[in-house]
């Protein structure tokens, strides 16, 4: 085998070495094409982003959902949220639920109407109109589901530090049924 290798001529190695840089070509194009398929999916994902402005000089208080891509996502529903306060120095366990929203168009932002419940989820309006200034400090996580308008369902999870929602993930789920 050694001596087979050390009698290759001019024409074995080249044809050697085109045979690996045909192999690396292969290759590279697979990576390519795998990113190609990576971002032509991107590009039919609705990518929402979401805020808390709690600045009464800005105008309208409260949560906001924005679309900052240039599909319309629709059916937006969006996981309860669990939370605790403190309300004159015992904890309270509380729920914060959003209204689901039928459609986002492109770069439009939406004011999210929620309300608070107990942890019996009994509703409780007197917090919910109070609550916005006590939600700018705890971390939680929101999980939004909505789809494309081809029905591709999506996941996504923001987790709010401080006053800003960071996207964590974004999930694509199999097609909705008709």
């Amino acid at each position: 085998m050694l001596n087979t290798i050390i009698n290759f001529g001019t024409k074995d190695w080249s044809l050697v070495l085109a045979a690996l840089i045909i192999i690396l070509c292969l290759l590279e194009i697979e990576r390519l094409r795998a990113l190609f398929e990576i971002e032509l999916k991107k590009r039919l994902v609705p990518q929402l982003g979401m805020e808390l402005i709690t600045d009464s000089k800005v105008g309208d208080n409260g949560f906001f959902l924005k679309n900052e891509s240039f599909l319309i996502a629709r059916n937006i529903r969006f996981d309860p949220v669990f939370w605790e306060m403190s309300d004159l120095g015992f904890p309270v366990k509380l729920i914060l639920k959003f209204a689901g929203i039928d459609f986002i168009r492109s770069n439009e932002k939406v004011k999210i109407d929620f309300e608070i419940l107990d942890e019996d989820k009994k509703p409780r309006p007197e917090i919910t109109d109070k609550v916005l200034p006590h939600l700018i400090r705890p971390s939680f996580k929101v999980r939004v589901h909505y789809s494309n308008i081809e029905d591709i369902a999506f996941n996504a999870v923001f987790d709010k530090k401080r006053n800003k929602f960071l996207l964590e993930k974004i999930e694509t789920l199999a097609q909705e049924p008709h």
